[in-house]
């Protein structure tokens, strides 16, 4: 059995590709993939992939779904990124410039999520209260509930900066 990583509901698995067959498939302009090779409906120049409705972009080889983002890492900088996550450093899930993608462990990167419309990390509507809740190595830590997004905000904020 190959070895893989469970995070979540999600299993990561090894690439299993090298930089050269990476290289050999696609070229990269601007964090996309274009196809180098003719296979059935596909043209040396064609945008590699599909968008999925998750806001990832995922690229078929051989039978094997891939996400852009590790391809693109691979491309670069000649290694999996297993078993680490790529967080993209914008948010937008889309946009796999090699410059909005970082190496992050699991932890890493649930703290850099978002949790819901709030426009600060670490802050979410939840009814009518606004709540701060932020991710340690140790877990989730609430910060409480708050009238306003703009209170929630400050919580965070004077936490952050006890941290350090």
């Amino acid at each position: 059995m190959s070895k893989s990583e469970i995070y979540g509901d999600r299993e990561i698995k090894p690439l299993g590709l090298s930089q050269r067959e990476v290289r050999e498939l696609f070229e990269l302009r601007d964090g996309r993939l274009y196809w180098q090779v003719k296979h059935k409906s596909i043209s040396p120049g064609d945008l590699a992939g599909g968008l999925q409705s998750n806001g990832y972009w995922r690229i078929k080889i051989d039978g094997r779904t891939y996400k852009r983002s590790r391809l693109v890492w691979l491309y670069v900088h000649g290694m999996d990124s297993y078993p680490h996550l790529l967080d993209h450093i914008n948010r937008d899930r889309s946009d796999d410039r090699i410059e909005n993608l970082r190496m992050v462990t699991h932890a890493e990167n649930q703290r850099n999520r978002s949790w819901g419309i709030s426009r600060t990390r670490y802050v979410y509507r939840e009814g009518r209260s606004w709540r701060a809740r932020v991710s340690t190595h140790r877990g989730r830590v609430s910060l409480g509930r708050f009238g306003t997004e703009e209170d929630a905000i400050a919580a965070v904020q004077q936490w952050e900066s006890l941290r350090g």
